[in-house]
């Protein structure tokens, strides 16, 4: 019992450490995904914008046809360049599409994931609420020190990999930087 405690204690220890980098990461993929599901919104407002104008466009075209306006080679012509480019802009709709849905299931479950550290308050709701599967590799000798693997799997974001003390001091002046820098475009566009 006493080792299962000791255990237990290592793990909290080792699982509060990477809190901050868990934090930044997420920071930085939140930031990101938000750039990107923005261009992917507009990509499709501007795919589906194109689309309902083709339609517009090809029965313009069929009434030119028919009042004799346009021959019928032109018109089978542009209505082939037309019906292509609609096809292709069907497509990347549905493309986009899948992605924004799958986008936002990864967002949920990033949300999910940060709800769920920030309701910790106790060890016990760390190890039940925030990780999933601890997995403890077999022990091994280097430089004559006994070295053991742990790989904690956390709720809703898998394994984590805890970035060495100078990655951790990379990752935190980004995270500084990103700050200053928001900071700084919300002041200029105040003025």
């Amino acid at each position: 019992d006493l080792f299962a405690r000791h255990e237990n204690v290592v793990i909290v220890a080792h699982s509060m450490g990477t809190l901050f980098a868990i934090q930044a990461a997420m920071d930085n993929s939140v930031q990101k995904q938000s750039s990107e599901l923005a261009k992917s919104r507009k990509k499709l407002r501007d795919a589906e914008k194109r689309i309902v104008e083709l339609d517009r466009l090809f029965i313009r075209l069929y009434e030119d046809n028919v009042s004799g306006k346009l021959s019928d080679e032109r018109f089978e012509l542009m209505s082939k360049t037309y019906e292509a480019e609609q096809a292709e802009k069907k497509l990347l709709a549905q493309t986009l599409r899948i992605e924004l849905d799958e986008t936002k299931q990864k967002t949920d479950e990033l949300e999910k994931f940060i709800s769920k550290v920030k309701k910790i308050t106790e060890v016990k709701e760390l190890i039940h609420e925030f990780i999933s599967k601890i997995v403890v590799h077999a022990p091994y000798r280097k430089d004559k020190r006994r070295h053991q693997a742990i790989d904690i799997y956390y709720s809703g974001v898998g394994i984590v990999y805890i970035p060495e003390p100078e990655e951790s001091e990379m990752m935190f002046q980004e995270h500084l930087r990103n700050l200053e820098e928001k900071q700084n475009l919300s002041f200029l566009q105040q003025t």
